[in-house]
Formats: C-alpha cells, structure tokens, sequence
C-alpha cells in the first residue's frame, strides 16, 4: 500500500515537472514572437521614416538647385550664399554645401565631422545612417540640360535612435510580461 502511495506522489511530481517545462516552452515562445513581430515592424516604420525624409530633403535640394543654378553658372559665390543662408530655417539640416562641377565647395553652412577620412556617400543603409545619426543627400545642380554642380545636405536624424532604443526596451517589456502572463 506505501509502495502504492509513492508511486502515485512520484507521478504527480513529474506531471507538475512537465507542467512547467510546458508553461516555460509556451512563454518563450510568446516572447519569441512578440520580439519577432516587434522587429518586423520597427524595421518597415524606420526604412519607411527615413525614405519620406530623404525624398524630402532631396525635394529640398532640389529647390535650392534651381534657386542657385544661375548664380553658379555665373561664378556669383556671394548670391550662392545668400540664397543658402535660408537653409538655415530648416531645423533638420546640419549642413548644406554647393560643390561646382569638379567637386570644389563654392559656399557651406553648418557643421559637419567626418572621421573616417572617406568620401562622403550619400547611399547609406539604414544601420549606417542610424549609426551615424545622420545622412547626406545630393542633387545636382542643372543649368541649360548641364550639370554645372551640386547641392549636398546632411540632416540629423539622431532623434530616430532614441525613439528606435524607445521602442525596443518597451517591446522587451511588454513581451516578458506576455510571457510571464503564461506561468
């Protein structure tokens, strides 16, 4: 009869040990997809984020390209200036250059440090752009169906970062709480 009992103690034992490991397999796997499915989406808001500020800023560019065309077709460097100077009024914009066509700064506002020593790309990826907390953006400078220069700008997108490490440290929360909702 005690041998009875201990049997029956010895199975209740491991019917709650596989219980457990149960409850544990099913909250990894809801943390699992909710860290999934978080990424999955942070990742299309952000491309999509930085596609609209780039067709901006380029749009941006491009209107300062039309407004300076004559001024650099002229050699007119203080009109070119002048007319970069209202740029200013773009909180985003750190830096604006206008290069002539051998790639020669004629006029620049702002500030820019490249450490690398490389040419500036204007084709950065996503990781590179949040990891620079910046991206250029250049246009060319047409005049008489010639390209006679170009408008370089870089904005700062640091903001996206934060928001970026925002969203992931809540995503984490909310997915170990969906998790530990399972136990």
């Amino acid at each position: 009869m005690m041998d009875g009992k201990i049997e029956a103690e010895e199975r209740v034992r491991r019917g709650s040990s596989i219980g457990r490991r149960i409850s544990a397999l099913v909250a990894t796997a809801v943390l699992i997809s909710v860290l999934l499915i978080t990424a999955i989406f942070v990742f299309n808001d952000l491309t999509s984020d930085i596609a609209s500020r780039k067709q901006g800023l380029e749009a941006t560019g491009y209107v300062f390209a039309s407004a300076i065309a004559d001024h650099i077709g002229n050699g007119e460097t203080q009109d070119v200036l002048k007319v970069l100077r209202s740029i200013n009024r773009i909180p985003e914009i750190t830096y604006a250059a206008v290069l002539d066509s051998n790639g020669k700064v004629v006029a620049a506002l702002g500030g820019a440090i490249i450490l690398d020593g490389q040419p500036l790309k204007t084709d950065l990826g996503l990781l590179d752009a949040l990891s620079l907390g910046a991206f250029p953006v250049a246009v060319d400078i047409i005049k008489s169906g010639g390209r006679i220069g170009q408008v370089l700008l870089i904005t700062d997108i640091s903001a996206l970062r934060v928001q970026l490490a925002e969203t992931i440290i809540t995503s984490v929360i909310v997915a170990l709480f969906a998790s530990l909702a399972g136990f």
